[in-house]
């Protein structure tokens, strides 16, 4: 239907009086329009407030226990004076916790899978019940939000100008259109922002900061364990190396690197051993490693010199490659094997020294 009905010469009546009905709706549709609008200025609904969530009223801490015999952490729910009376009144909630006191309003939890779904469980209840009053929240934004409509309306129509136009400051050299100040103190006394997801938003952010304190406490013990380990590790090879120092009459200042040279060098098949499989790891200078060992190999018996043919055969090879060490007939297992036998104790404290290498 158009805002305007004409009527021609040439109508026929029937089409003149159709456009008369139309006129006369239209009428009736703008009068039954402004008698809303007037009805709704002088029906302007109070001002509601909106009711806090439960959990609005709940507080998550990291606390640690400063007894005498213990530093543990763990976390506490406080309960604000209105959900710890509910929460008084629940027997699971009170019961999901490690503690609950009534009279300081809070709960305790440790540090455990089974508590960090308890204490998600609780957030869970809270958010239940908070459920109506969330959506009673809703409801009032709507209703303040039409009452604000509203009353800006009737304030429209009798007169009452939101802005009036002059300089915006001293310093300003032209006018503008500038609101009063009244408009945002009266306006800002009728709430009218209240988010559809605030429940949920305050249920998640309450698990995020639950499962940040969580996560950061496993890796703290887990830190700390790995700590306390290698303090461990390393006095027990602090103890091993001052052992072997004393025992092959070395200096205590003197560390692993100073052993191996002293060990190896009592055994020639070690030495030699050693030195291959060095070469067997690094070959970027060839065979340098395996010369050097095969440099200190003093050749006593028919068994030296087959050691000595079998290693020295592959210097001449212009295909360098380490590992024929750990393949050929005398390789470095093989030499190991026969130290093992010969100086057992000898080769035993060669592992050991072997062991606390770094990046052997």
């Amino acid at each position: 239907m158009g805002d305007s009905v004409w009527i021609y010469e040439n109508d026929s009546p029937d089409k003149i009086f159709d456009k008369l009905t139309q006129g006369i709706n239209l009428v009736q549709e703008t009068v039954n329009k402004e008698i809303g609008s007037l009805k709704s200025q002088l029906d302007i609904k109070p001002i509601q407030k909106f009711e806090p969530l439960f959990l609005e009223l709940l507080s998550i801490r990291l606390m640690t226990d400063n007894s005498w015999y213990s530093n543990n952490k763990y976390i506490r729910f406080d309960y604000g004076d209105e959900l710890n009376k509910w929460v008084q009144g629940n027997s699971e909630i009170r019961s999901l916790s490690r503690k609950y006191d009534s009279s300081w309003k809070y709960s305790e939890f440790s540090f455990t899978d089974d508590y960090l779904n308890k204490m998600y469980k609780i957030i869970d209840i809270i958010a239940e019940h908070d459920k109506v009053i969330h959506e009673e929240n809703l409801e009032k934004q709507e209703s303040n939000k039409q009452t604000s409509s509203s009353l800006s309306d009737l304030l429209d129509r009798i007169g009452i100008s939101k802005k009036h136009y002059d300089y915006p400051s001293k310093r300003s050299k032209k006018k503008e259109w500038i609101t009063y100040d009244w408009v945002a103190q009266v306006f800002g006394q009728i709430p009218t922002i209240y988010s559809n997801t605030k429940l949920d938003d305050l249920s998640k952010s309450y698990k995020d900061k639950i499962q940040k304190f969580y996560d950061d406490e496993v890796k703290r013990i887990k830190d700390e364990e790995i700590k306390k380990q290698a303090e461990l590790k390393l006095k027990e090879e602090n103890k091993k190396l001052a052992l072997l120092l004393a025992k092959y009459d070395l200096d205590l200042n003197q560390d692993w690197e100073d052993l191996l040279r002293i060990v190896i060098n009592k055994n020639k098949y070690l030495y030699l051993a050693y030195y291959l499989e060095m070469n067997r790891g690094d070959w970027n200078d060839g065979y340098s490693y395996a010369e050097i060992g095969l440099s200190n190999f003093t050749v006593e018996n028919k068994l030296d010199q087959d050691i000595y043919n079998d290693i020295n055969s592959y210097f001449d090879s212009d295909d360098i490659d380490g590992r024929v060490f750990r393949d050929c007939t005398y390789n470095y297992n093989v030499l190991y094997s026969m130290v093992s036998e010969q100086e057992p104790d000898l080769y035993k404290d060669y592992q050991v020294i072997k062991e606390n290498i770094k990046d052997y």
